[in-house]
């Protein structure tokens, strides 16, 4: 049983199903390289200001968390579109980003708390000797990097099945723990993402000023774009295993002329 609501059809898909789908990503990021630029601009300069206020003061986290979750609802409502073979609609996508947007600044707002409790219990746990606390280390990051990913499916779901915040955090947990390979794989896949795209670049601020742009410049591409992509392509995938996923009329119109045959 997996608690979803069909049981899951095919071969259970695994780290190098991963790596593909990080490929399809940069097809995908490559085929719409002015969109993804422009949303991936919008992604990360949100984000920047959003990371400056959460260090600025602590009270200003509230306002982070809403830029937070307005770049991150973006990103996705535009990806979704282009996984699903779609084309841009700027009318359409402002319908899916103002259903989503609400349930996003949820799950973005449990995370910051989560987050918020996490980040000491991490720097603590090494300060206290003995054996316990390395496995107690050990437990807790495994522990969030689950977290993270049921996170990140929570919002891919949220976007392409149009669910319920606690909803949409349960079937993320579900397709989590029933696709572990996979889970562990892309989870990895998008913190390296992240690390290379945003944090990195924030990090060069300090190196000469052609390295820090340089970094910008693939930070803007691989944090904005292929991380959103990714994450689409991700939970359509593992939703499709449990007849889950959404399918547009472009996908419908294929399939009927392939005779009914899946499209992946």
């Amino acid at each position: 049983m997996t608690g979803l609501e069909t049981r899951p059809q095919g071969r259970m898909p695994g780290a190098l199903d991963a790596a593909k789908d990080l490929g399809r990503s940069f097809k995908l990021w490559y085929e719409r390289i002015t969109l993804s630029f422009v949303f991936a601009s919008t992604w990360w300069a949100l984000g920047f200001v959003a990371a400056q206020l959460a260090l600025a003061n602590p009270l200003l986290l509230v306002p982070a968390v809403f830029l937070l979750a307005a770049a991150s609802c973006m990103a996705l409502c535009m990806a979704n579109g282009p996984v699903h073979k779609e084309d841009f609609e700027m009318r359409s996508f402002f319908r899916s980003f103002m259903k989503s947007y609400v349930r996003f600044l949820g799950l973005f707002s449990l995370s910051a708390v989560a987050l918020l409790l996490y980040i000491p219990l991490m720097l603590y746990l090494p300060t206290v000797p003995g054996l316990l606390t390395y496995l107690a280390f050990g437990v807790a990051t495994w522990v969030g990097l689950f977290s993270f990913v049921t996170a990140a499916y929570a919002a891919g779901i949220i976007v392409e099945r149009d669910e319920r915040l606690f909803s949409a955090i349960k079937k993320g947990f579900l397709l989590m723990i029933d696709n572990p390979g996979y889970s562990l794989a892309s989870g990895a896949l998008m913190l390296f993402l992240a690390f290379a795209g945003y944090l990195l670049p924030l990090a060069s601020m300090a190196w000469p000023s052609w390295a820090y742009l340089v970094l910008v410049i693939i930070g803007v591409f691989l944090y904005g774009s292929v991380n959103a992509y990714f994450l689409a392509l991700a939970v359509r995938r593992l939703l499709s295993r449990y007849a889950l996923d959404r399918k547009s009329g472009r996908e419908e119109m294929q399939e009927e002329l392939a005779g009914g045959g899946k499209v992946n």
